[in-house]
């Protein structure tokens, strides 16, 4: 069904580069009007890998998303752009794997496309 559990909330993290922040805040917001039991951060994620210069969440690095997230209260799971990781999808730029990123940070990793649909269910918990 499209209803979580009303009576649990759903805490979560997503991260994202400085280009998408705005689009992903937007549906984030739109998120949490029709379901309330959605706690969402979303966190904007600078490339110091790269330079200020790359904003594209595709070229987000391993290292640069966990300092982006110290002394943040993830919640129950991380979102992250399934575009940051290579083809494989097990492993960012700097080789960084999903599992390092998931043991560091104490939390379920969750790479997610840029499909609309696809995000609405890793936000609803639904994947």
């Amino acid at each position: 069904s499209e209803n979580l559990n009303a009576d649990k909330i759903r805490k979560i993290t997503i991260v994202t580069g400085e280009a998408a922040y705005p689009l992903i805040s937007e549906l984030v917001d739109e998120t949490t009007k029709k379901w309330h039991n959605l706690r969402i951060n979303t966190i904007k994620i600078k490339n110091k890998f790269l330079g200020d210069k790359i904003t594209v969440a595709g070229l987000l690095t391993g290292k640069d998303i966990i300092e982006g997230l110290s002394n943040v209260d993830l919640g129950d799971e991380l979102l992250i752009p399934r575009v940051s990781l290579r083809h494989e999808g097990d492993m960012f730029l700097d080789d960084v794997t999903v599992e390092q990123m998931a043991k560091v940070l104490g939390v379920r990793v969750v790479p997610v496309s840029n499909d609309g649909e696809d995000f609405l269910n890793a936000l609803l918990g639904k994947k």
